[in-house]
């Protein structure tokens, strides 16, 4: 009995010690980034011998017992024969060393980090520092490449990865790995950028004016509409019109004068503004005046009639005057 009890204690603290350890298990990084920095030089800034360091960065790793980094350059550089360094706090706690090709691919080297401190290494910011040699030539405007390789196939398969005290993130895990290099710029400084300057705007010629006058509106915008008679005529109707329209209302008046011949006539048009829907014009005619005779035409009849009457009576006198001579 009492070997049973002390199975089951066993067991209990078993459990109890395993459970603990379960949940306290990491979290995986999420979002881990590798950069190699880009370097700008001029052609008097390059050493003799094309010397240049090239930095690669880190950011957001966990703290890590290893490390891989596959480095690929452009084939125009030359590796050190040290290839890189580690930044001093790695070089402190851990080491470096390098894994090659077969020599079929030899732009490209893993850099292999290990810390051997107890406690594993956070790194963050600059990780190490690459070693390289310029070519002897080199023009302004060449752009000599380093990038981080997710992974590579040679005699086996290899990738970039961080690996902590209970898991291995490889490749995958990095969301950001960002290439690099070095620039040759120009030791002649840039030209000055010349702005483009708007063409004046040619204004268009103004059209020939016609000699001919364009002929009258029939009706015009105040709305009145004037009538001149032929020069024989004697005399001429003035019309009226009134027209309605959407305005307020402002009547007004405004006395017209027509001259023909010496008959003057003096006429008053209107405009009547109502508020509304438009109405066709109304067009009113004032009666004619009456004519005014001339008193010469009976002047000239009765002239006309007294000589016919004193003709006729001399007439009459001399016929008289014969018969009574033809009698004696």
């Amino acid at each position: 009995m009492n070997k049973l009890i002390k199975a089951a204690a066993a067991v209990l603290m078993l459990l109890t010690a395993v459970t603990p350890l379960h949940a306290a298990a990491e979290t995986p990084p999420q979002d881990m980034h590798l950069t190699v920095e880009t370097k700008e030089l001029k052609a008097d800034e390059i050493r003799g011998d094309g010397y240049v360091e090239l930095k690669v960065f880190a950011e957001n790793l966990p703290a890590c017992r290893s490390m891989q980094i596959l480095l690929e350059k452009d084939s125009g550089l030359t590796y050190s024969g040290h290839y890189a360094v580690p930044c001093a706090e790695l070089s402190r706690a851990g080491g470096m060393s390098f894994s090659l090709g077969s020599g079929n691919y030899p732009d490209i080297i893993g850099c292999n980090i290990a810390v051997v401190e107890p406690e594993p290494l956070l790194l963050s910011g600059e990780i190490i520092t690459l070693h390289l040699f310029l070519p002897d030539h080199v023009q302004p405007g060449d752009f000599y490449r380093v990038r981080i390789l997710r992974s590579h196939d040679d005699l086996y398969h290899d990738e970039t990865f961080v690996e902590t005290d209970e898991a291995r993130y490889g490749e995958s895990y990095f969301t950001v790995l960002a290439a690099g290099g070095i620039r040759i710029q120009s030791d002649k400084p840039a030209p000055p950028v010349q702005q483009d300057t708007p063409e004046p705007q040619q204004q268009a010629s103004p059209e020939p004016q016609q000699n001919e006058d364009p002929e009258p509106d029939a009706v015009e915008t105040t709305g009145q509409t004037e009538t001149t008679a032929p020069a024989d005529h004697t005399t001429t109707a003035a019309s009226v019109t009134e027209t309605l329209t959407t305005s307020a209302p402002e009547p007004t008046e405004a006395p017209v004068t027509e001259t023909t011949d010496g008959l003057t006539t003096e006429t008053q048009t209107s405009e009547l503004m109502t508020t509304g829907a438009e109405a066709a014009p109304v067009t009113e005619t004032n009666p004619q005046a009456p004519e005014k005779h001339s008193a010469w035409p009976l002047v000239l009849l009765g002239i006309a009639g007294i000589g016919a009457g004193a003709g006729a009576a001399v007439w009459s006198r001399k016929r008289k005057m014969q018969q009574e001579r033809e009698g004696l």
